[in-house]
Protein backbone atom coordinates (compact mmCIF):
# COMPACT_ATOMS: atom_id res chain seq x y z
CA UNK A 1 0.00 0.00 0.00
CA UNK A 2 1.16 3.68 -0.35
CA UNK A 3 0.40 4.88 3.18
CA UNK A 4 0.48 8.86 4.21
CA UNK A 5 0.70 9.92 8.07
CA UNK A 6 -0.15 13.39 8.66
CA UNK A 7 1.13 15.21 12.01
CA UNK A 8 1.62 18.69 13.04
CA UNK A 9 2.76 20.22 15.63
CA UNK A 10 6.67 19.81 17.63
CA UNK A 11 9.24 17.17 17.48
CA UNK A 12 7.25 14.77 20.17
CA UNK A 13 4.18 15.15 17.76
CA UNK A 14 6.04 14.06 14.63
CA UNK A 15 8.77 11.78 15.70
CA UNK A 16 6.50 8.93 17.42
CA UNK A 17 5.29 8.46 13.19
CA UNK A 18 8.50 8.43 11.99
CA UNK A 19 9.10 5.17 13.75
CA UNK A 20 6.02 3.97 12.79
CA UNK A 21 6.47 4.78 9.61
CA UNK A 22 9.57 3.07 8.88
CA UNK A 23 8.11 -0.41 10.87
CA UNK A 24 5.45 0.15 7.95
CA UNK A 25 8.20 0.18 5.68
CA UNK A 26 9.97 -2.58 6.77
CA UNK A 27 6.59 -4.60 6.16
CA UNK A 28 6.30 -4.13 2.55
CA UNK A 29 4.60 -0.75 2.26
CA UNK A 30 5.75 2.78 0.41
CA UNK A 31 5.17 5.48 3.48
CA UNK A 32 4.94 9.17 2.71
CA UNK A 33 4.86 11.23 5.95
CA UNK A 34 3.22 14.88 5.67
CA UNK A 35 4.36 17.24 8.71
CA UNK A 36 5.86 21.19 9.22
CA UNK A 37 8.12 21.57 6.65
CA UNK A 38 11.34 22.08 9.10
CA UNK A 39 11.06 18.43 10.01
CA UNK A 40 12.31 17.31 6.16
CA UNK A 41 15.41 16.25 7.30
CA UNK A 42 14.31 14.79 10.09
CA UNK A 43 11.71 12.65 7.95
CA UNK A 44 13.80 11.79 5.19
CA UNK A 45 17.04 10.81 7.38
CA UNK A 46 15.07 7.56 8.17
CA UNK A 47 14.52 6.74 4.64
CA UNK A 48 10.84 7.89 4.53
CA UNK A 49 9.31 9.99 1.93
CA UNK A 50 8.38 13.35 3.20
CA UNK A 51 5.73 16.27 2.05
CA UNK A 52 5.50 19.56 3.63
CA UNK A 53 2.34 20.43 5.62
CA UNK A 54 3.19 24.10 6.01
CA UNK A 55 6.23 26.83 8.07
CA UNK A 56 7.80 25.51 11.45
CA UNK A 57 4.74 24.97 14.04
CA UNK A 58 7.39 26.58 16.31
CA UNK A 59 6.85 29.91 14.52
CA UNK A 60 2.99 29.99 15.68
CA UNK A 61 4.13 28.90 18.98
CA UNK A 62 7.06 31.63 19.36
CA UNK A 63 4.66 34.36 17.96
CA UNK A 64 4.50 37.67 19.94
CA UNK A 65 0.72 37.39 20.63
CA UNK A 66 1.01 33.66 21.86
CA UNK A 67 4.25 34.85 23.58
CA UNK A 68 2.54 37.60 26.00
CA UNK A 69 -0.09 35.03 27.03
CA UNK A 70 1.64 32.67 28.15
CA UNK A 71 4.59 35.09 29.98
CA UNK A 72 1.62 36.54 31.38
CA UNK A 73 0.90 39.81 33.43
CA UNK A 74 -1.40 41.13 30.67
CA UNK A 75 -4.14 43.46 31.09
CA UNK A 76 -7.85 41.71 30.09
CA UNK A 77 -8.33 43.98 27.14
CA UNK A 78 -4.00 43.10 25.82
CA UNK A 79 -5.60 39.40 26.41
CA UNK A 80 -8.34 39.75 24.22
CA UNK A 81 -6.58 41.17 21.72
CA UNK A 82 -3.77 38.89 21.74
CA UNK A 83 -6.55 35.84 21.87
CA UNK A 84 -7.86 37.61 18.49
CA UNK A 85 -4.70 37.81 16.78
CA UNK A 86 -3.71 33.90 17.72
CA UNK A 87 -7.32 32.66 17.01
CA UNK A 88 -6.50 34.25 13.62
CA UNK A 89 -2.91 33.45 13.24
CA UNK A 90 -3.75 29.29 13.71
CA UNK A 91 -6.94 29.48 12.05
CA UNK A 92 -4.28 30.17 8.78
CA UNK A 93 -1.58 28.44 9.49
CA UNK A 94 -4.38 25.28 9.77
CA UNK A 95 -6.23 26.63 6.69
CA UNK A 96 -3.11 25.90 4.33
CA UNK A 97 -1.60 22.67 6.30
CA UNK A 98 -5.62 21.42 5.27
CA UNK A 99 -4.86 22.35 1.22
CA UNK A 100 -1.56 20.83 1.74
CA UNK A 101 -3.07 17.72 3.70
CA UNK A 102 -5.86 17.17 0.31
CA UNK A 103 -2.76 17.23 -2.05
CA UNK A 104 -0.58 14.96 0.11
CA UNK A 105 -3.42 12.57 -0.29
CA UNK A 106 -4.02 12.23 -3.62
CA UNK A 107 -2.17 8.80 -3.93
CA UNK A 108 -2.81 7.53 -0.87
CA UNK A 109 -4.78 3.68 -0.05
CA UNK A 110 -4.62 4.75 4.00
CA UNK A 111 -4.50 7.56 5.35
CA UNK A 112 -3.10 7.45 9.14
CA UNK A 113 -3.91 10.53 11.01
CA UNK A 114 -2.87 12.45 14.16
CA UNK A 115 -5.17 13.64 16.79
CA UNK A 116 -4.60 17.82 15.44
CA UNK A 117 -5.15 17.01 12.00
CA UNK A 118 -8.52 14.06 12.23
CA UNK A 119 -10.57 16.53 10.28
CA UNK A 120 -8.35 15.21 6.96
CA UNK A 121 -10.76 12.14 7.82
CA UNK A 122 -12.38 14.16 4.93
CA UNK A 123 -10.28 13.28 2.34
CA UNK A 124 -10.54 9.26 3.29
CA UNK A 125 -14.32 9.75 2.50
CA UNK A 126 -13.47 11.87 -0.58
CA UNK A 127 -11.21 9.22 -1.94
CA UNK A 128 -13.15 6.07 -1.02
CA UNK A 129 -9.88 5.13 1.20
CA UNK A 130 -9.43 3.61 4.99
CA UNK A 131 -8.39 5.94 7.59
CA UNK A 132 -7.09 5.31 11.02
CA UNK A 133 -6.88 7.80 13.62
CA UNK A 134 -3.21 6.98 15.62
CA UNK A 135 -3.09 8.68 19.07
CA UNK A 136 -0.60 9.33 21.30
CA UNK A 137 -2.51 10.20 24.25
CA UNK A 138 -6.22 8.33 25.17
CA UNK A 139 -8.89 10.35 23.32
CA UNK A 140 -11.77 7.79 22.93
CA UNK A 141 -14.78 8.55 24.91
CA UNK A 142 -15.03 6.74 28.09
CA UNK A 143 -16.80 6.83 31.70
CA UNK A 144 -13.33 5.89 33.89
CA UNK A 145 -11.73 9.37 33.49
CA UNK A 146 -12.38 12.39 31.43
CA UNK A 147 -10.74 14.15 28.30
CA UNK A 148 -7.36 14.97 29.09
CA UNK A 149 -5.88 18.32 28.51
CA UNK A 150 -9.34 19.69 29.88
CA UNK A 151 -7.87 19.94 33.30
CA UNK A 152 -10.85 18.47 35.29
CA UNK A 153 -11.29 16.06 37.64
CA UNK A 154 -12.81 12.82 37.55
CA UNK A 155 -16.60 13.44 37.75
CA UNK A 156 -18.21 10.15 37.61
CA UNK A 157 -18.87 8.10 34.77
CA UNK A 158 -21.76 10.04 33.02
CA UNK A 159 -19.50 13.43 33.03
CA UNK A 160 -16.98 11.83 32.14
CA UNK A 161 -17.67 10.61 29.18
CA UNK A 162 -19.58 13.94 28.46
CA UNK A 163 -16.37 15.94 28.58
CA UNK A 164 -15.65 14.18 25.45
CA UNK A 165 -17.59 16.39 23.44
CA UNK A 166 -14.63 19.06 23.98
CA UNK A 167 -12.93 17.20 21.50
CA UNK A 168 -14.89 19.15 18.32
CA UNK A 169 -12.43 21.93 19.15
CA UNK A 170 -9.77 19.76 17.92
CA UNK A 171 -10.05 20.94 14.01
CA UNK A 172 -8.54 24.19 15.36
CA UNK A 173 -10.46 25.62 12.64
CA UNK A 174 -13.67 28.16 12.68
CA UNK A 175 -16.35 26.30 11.32
CA UNK A 176 -16.71 28.60 8.44
CA UNK A 177 -13.86 28.67 7.30
CA UNK A 178 -13.51 25.05 7.61
CA UNK A 179 -16.97 24.17 5.82
CA UNK A 180 -15.86 26.79 3.11
CA UNK A 181 -12.86 24.60 2.47
CA UNK A 182 -14.87 21.33 2.37
CA UNK A 183 -17.01 22.57 -0.19
CA UNK A 184 -14.05 24.52 -2.09
CA UNK A 185 -11.42 21.46 -2.64
CA UNK A 186 -14.06 18.44 -2.19
CA UNK A 187 -17.17 19.64 -3.00
CA UNK A 188 -18.49 17.83 0.22
CA UNK A 189 -21.45 19.29 2.39
CA UNK A 190 -20.74 20.83 5.95
CA UNK A 191 -20.25 18.82 8.98
CA UNK A 192 -23.04 18.80 11.44
CA UNK A 193 -22.58 21.44 13.74
CA UNK A 194 -21.41 18.82 16.89
CA UNK A 195 -20.42 15.99 14.67
CA UNK A 196 -17.57 14.02 16.53
CA UNK A 197 -14.16 13.87 14.49
CA UNK A 198 -13.54 10.42 16.22
CA UNK A 199 -16.70 9.10 14.16
CA UNK A 200 -15.88 8.24 10.86
CA UNK A 201 -19.31 6.98 8.36
CA UNK A 202 -21.19 6.68 11.65
CA UNK A 203 -18.87 4.53 13.54
CA UNK A 204 -16.00 4.95 15.77
CA UNK A 205 -12.61 5.50 13.42
CA UNK A 206 -10.37 3.06 13.50
CA UNK A 207 -7.53 3.95 16.42
CA UNK A 208 -4.16 2.26 17.48
CA UNK A 209 -2.14 4.34 20.33
CA UNK A 210 1.08 4.73 20.89
CA UNK A 211 1.37 3.65 24.93
CA UNK A 212 1.62 1.22 26.87
CA UNK A 213 -1.55 -1.21 28.30
CA UNK A 214 0.92 -1.10 31.33
CA UNK A 215 0.29 2.61 32.02
CA UNK A 216 -2.89 3.03 30.76
CA UNK A 217 -5.50 0.67 31.86
CA UNK A 218 -7.72 -0.29 28.86
CA UNK A 219 -11.40 1.26 29.72
CA UNK A 220 -13.60 -1.53 29.18
CA UNK A 221 -15.93 0.84 27.27
CA UNK A 222 -13.58 1.29 24.50
CA UNK A 223 -14.59 0.02 21.48
CA UNK A 224 -13.50 -3.19 19.87
CA UNK A 225 -11.77 -1.14 16.76
CA UNK A 226 -9.53 0.83 19.09
CA UNK A 227 -6.26 -0.95 20.63
CA UNK A 228 -3.43 0.25 22.94
CA UNK A 229 -0.36 -0.91 21.19
CA UNK A 230 2.79 -0.03 22.99
CA UNK A 231 4.80 2.98 22.53
CA UNK A 232 6.54 3.81 19.11
CA UNK A 233 10.54 4.79 20.04
CA UNK A 234 12.90 6.04 17.13
CA UNK A 235 15.62 4.27 17.83
CA UNK A 236 19.20 6.49 17.22
CA UNK A 237 21.74 3.73 17.15
CA UNK A 238 24.59 6.21 15.76
CA UNK A 239 24.63 8.57 18.30
CA UNK A 240 27.01 8.34 21.00
CA UNK A 241 28.26 10.48 23.65
CA UNK A 242 30.72 13.84 21.95
CA UNK A 243 34.20 13.86 24.37
CA UNK A 244 32.84 16.92 26.58
CA UNK A 245 29.95 14.73 27.65
CA UNK A 246 31.42 11.62 28.22
CA UNK A 247 34.13 13.08 30.49
CA UNK A 248 31.29 14.68 32.50
CA UNK A 249 29.55 11.15 32.84
CA UNK A 250 32.68 9.50 33.70
CA UNK A 251 33.75 12.21 36.53
CA UNK A 252 30.94 10.44 39.19
CA UNK A 253 27.67 8.82 39.87
CA UNK A 254 24.94 9.06 36.59
CA UNK A 255 23.63 12.31 36.65
CA UNK A 256 20.09 13.22 36.66
CA UNK A 257 18.55 14.71 33.73
CA UNK A 258 16.28 18.52 33.02
CA UNK A 259 15.05 19.15 30.56
CA UNK A 260 11.70 20.94 29.75
CA UNK A 261 11.34 20.08 25.59
CA UNK A 262 8.99 22.54 24.31
CA UNK A 263 7.74 24.61 27.17
CA UNK A 264 8.69 27.85 25.11
CA UNK A 265 8.05 30.39 27.83
CA UNK A 266 9.33 31.79 30.67
CA UNK A 267 12.76 30.56 29.97
CA UNK A 268 14.51 32.74 31.88
CA UNK A 269 12.92 32.23 35.18
CA UNK A 270 12.56 28.61 35.10
CA UNK A 271 16.43 28.34 34.24
CA UNK A 272 17.31 30.59 37.71
CA UNK A 273 15.04 27.65 39.05
CA UNK A 274 16.26 25.09 37.80
CA UNK A 275 20.20 25.85 38.38
CA UNK A 276 19.80 27.07 41.56
CA UNK A 277 17.78 23.74 42.95
CA UNK A 278 20.52 21.73 41.45
CA UNK A 279 22.74 24.21 43.35
CA UNK A 280 20.78 23.11 47.02
CA UNK A 281 20.65 19.91 46.26
CA UNK A 282 24.44 18.91 45.31
CA UNK A 283 23.98 16.57 43.08
CA UNK A 284 24.99 16.14 39.43
CA UNK A 285 22.86 17.23 36.92
CA UNK A 286 22.33 17.18 33.01
CA UNK A 287 20.50 20.45 31.75
CA UNK A 288 19.21 20.19 28.29
CA UNK A 289 17.91 23.05 26.23
CA UNK A 290 16.00 21.81 24.15
CA UNK A 291 13.98 24.18 21.89
CA UNK A 292 12.16 25.32 25.03
CA UNK A 293 14.92 27.34 25.91
CA UNK A 294 16.16 26.21 29.30
CA UNK A 295 19.57 28.25 28.74
CA UNK A 296 22.16 28.31 32.04
CA UNK A 297 25.12 29.26 29.86
CA UNK A 298 23.28 32.72 28.54
CA UNK A 299 21.84 33.79 32.56
CA UNK A 300 24.88 32.51 34.19
CA UNK A 301 28.18 33.54 33.88
CA UNK A 302 29.29 30.82 35.47
CA UNK A 303 28.43 27.13 36.23
CA UNK A 304 29.53 24.56 39.30
CA UNK A 305 31.77 21.28 37.60
CA UNK A 306 28.14 19.51 38.70
CA UNK A 307 26.26 20.67 35.98
CA UNK A 308 26.68 20.20 32.35
CA UNK A 309 24.53 21.97 29.35
CA UNK A 310 23.92 20.34 26.09
CA UNK A 311 21.74 21.31 23.61
CA UNK A 312 19.67 18.11 22.97
CA UNK A 313 20.40 14.35 22.11
CA UNK A 314 18.43 11.07 21.05
CA UNK A 315 16.10 10.62 24.68
CA UNK A 316 16.52 6.34 23.71
CA UNK A 317 20.42 7.20 24.04
CA UNK A 318 20.96 9.36 26.60
CA UNK A 319 18.25 8.42 29.18
CA UNK A 320 20.05 4.53 29.64
CA UNK A 321 23.15 6.81 30.59
CA UNK A 322 20.94 9.27 33.50
CA UNK A 323 20.58 8.15 37.25
CA UNK A 324 17.00 9.56 37.11
CA UNK A 325 15.09 12.13 34.63
CA UNK A 326 13.28 15.16 35.28
CA UNK A 327 11.10 16.34 32.23
CA UNK A 328 7.83 18.37 31.15
CA UNK A 329 5.68 15.14 30.73
CA UNK A 330 5.34 14.70 26.99
CA UNK A 331 4.30 11.55 26.02
CA UNK A 332 7.57 10.57 24.21
CA UNK A 333 9.27 11.85 27.07
CA UNK A 334 7.15 9.75 29.26
CA UNK A 335 8.01 6.74 27.07
CA UNK A 336 11.73 7.13 26.83
CA UNK A 337 12.09 7.69 30.80
CA UNK A 338 9.84 4.60 31.35
CA UNK A 339 11.72 1.97 28.57
CA UNK A 340 15.15 3.18 30.48
CA UNK A 341 13.62 2.36 33.76
CA UNK A 342 14.78 5.40 35.61
CA UNK A 343 12.95 6.94 38.25
CA UNK A 344 11.06 10.00 37.29
CA UNK A 345 9.66 13.19 38.33
CA UNK A 346 7.60 14.98 36.01
CA UNK A 347 6.59 18.86 35.88
CA UNK A 348 3.86 19.55 34.13
CA UNK A 349 2.23 22.46 32.42
CA UNK A 350 -0.73 21.71 30.11
CA UNK A 351 -2.46 19.34 27.78
CA UNK A 352 -1.90 15.85 28.24
CA UNK A 353 1.14 16.30 30.99
CA UNK A 354 -0.92 16.29 34.07
CA UNK A 355 -2.15 12.99 32.76
CA UNK A 356 0.81 11.48 32.33
CA UNK A 357 2.31 12.74 35.30
CA UNK A 358 -0.30 11.46 38.14
CA UNK A 359 0.25 8.41 36.61
CA UNK A 360 3.70 7.94 36.95
CA UNK A 361 3.21 9.18 40.57
CA UNK A 362 0.70 6.23 40.83
CA UNK A 363 2.89 3.80 39.67
CA UNK A 364 4.92 4.48 42.25
CA UNK A 365 8.21 5.86 39.61
CA UNK A 366 8.30 9.00 40.96
CA UNK A 367 7.55 11.88 43.71
CA UNK A 368 4.27 13.87 43.17
CA UNK A 369 4.45 15.85 39.74
CA UNK A 370 5.36 19.41 40.64
CA UNK A 371 3.38 21.78 38.33
CA UNK A 372 6.08 23.73 36.50
CA UNK A 373 3.29 27.26 37.03
CA UNK A 374 3.99 26.63 40.85
CA UNK A 375 8.02 25.28 40.64
CA UNK A 376 10.27 27.19 42.45
CA UNK A 377 14.00 25.68 43.38
CA UNK A 378 13.52 24.82 46.89
CA UNK A 379 10.43 22.68 46.30
CA UNK A 380 12.40 21.27 43.47
CA UNK A 381 15.80 20.45 45.11
CA UNK A 382 13.49 18.87 47.88
CA UNK A 383 12.11 16.35 45.13
CA UNK A 384 15.49 15.95 43.65
CA UNK A 385 16.49 14.57 46.52
CA UNK A 386 13.51 12.04 47.06
CA UNK A 387 13.51 11.20 43.40
CA UNK A 388 17.55 9.86 44.23
CA UNK A 389 17.12 8.73 47.67
CA UNK A 390 13.85 6.50 47.45
CA UNK A 391 15.02 2.83 46.82
CA UNK A 392 11.30 1.76 45.65
CA UNK A 393 11.15 4.15 42.65
CA UNK A 394 14.12 2.62 40.70
CA UNK A 395 12.99 -1.19 42.22
CA UNK A 396 9.58 0.25 40.40
CA UNK A 397 10.84 1.80 37.22
CA UNK A 398 13.06 -1.32 36.42
CA UNK A 399 9.62 -3.66 36.88
CA UNK A 400 7.81 -1.36 34.75
CA UNK A 401 10.35 -1.03 31.65
CA UNK A 402 10.40 -4.33 31.43
CA UNK A 403 7.54 -4.78 30.85
CA UNK A 404 7.47 -1.88 28.53
CA UNK A 405 10.18 -3.34 26.29
CA UNK A 406 8.34 -6.36 25.91
CA UNK A 407 4.99 -4.81 24.50
CA UNK A 408 6.91 -4.11 20.67
CA UNK A 409 4.68 -1.39 20.27
CA UNK A 410 5.61 -1.02 16.53
CA UNK A 411 5.11 -4.30 15.40
CA UNK A 412 2.15 -4.35 16.82
CA UNK A 413 0.80 -1.51 15.57
CA UNK A 414 1.64 -3.01 12.19
CA UNK A 415 -0.54 -5.77 12.89
CA UNK A 416 -3.32 -3.55 14.11
CA UNK A 417 -3.20 -1.52 10.87
CA UNK A 418 -3.09 -4.64 8.49
CA UNK A 419 -6.46 -6.27 10.73
CA UNK A 420 -8.39 -2.99 10.64
CA UNK A 421 -7.37 -2.00 6.42
CA UNK A 422 -8.45 -5.94 5.73
CA UNK A 423 -11.78 -5.06 7.64
CA UNK A 424 -12.32 -1.43 5.52
CA UNK A 425 -12.03 -3.71 2.47
CA UNK A 426 -14.19 -6.66 3.15
CA UNK A 427 -17.49 -3.99 4.35
CA UNK A 428 -17.11 -2.37 1.33
CA UNK A 429 -20.24 -3.46 -0.60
Amino acid sequence: MNITILSVGTRGDVQPYIALGQGLQQAGHRVTIGAPDNFRSFVETYGLDFVSLGTDFRAELSSEPMQDILEGGRSPRQLFKDYKAIRQQMANYHSTAYRLMWQASQNADLLILQLIVLHASDFAEKLGIPVIYAGLQPTTPTQDFPLIGAGLPNMGSFFNRLSYHGLMTVNQLPRKKYNRLRKELLDMPPRPRFASPLIFRGKPIPTIYGFSKHLVTRPKDWPESTKICGFWFLEDEDWQPDPDLQAFLDKGDPPVFIGFSSIAWKTQHHTKIVVEAVKKWGGRAIIAKGWGGLDPEKYYDGLPETIYVMDSAPHSRLFPLMGAIIHHGGAGSTGAALKAGKPTLICPDMVDQPFWAKLIYQKGIGPEPAPLSKLDAETLSLKLQQLTETASYHEKATQLARLVRQEQGIEQAVKAIHIMTDHYRTAQP
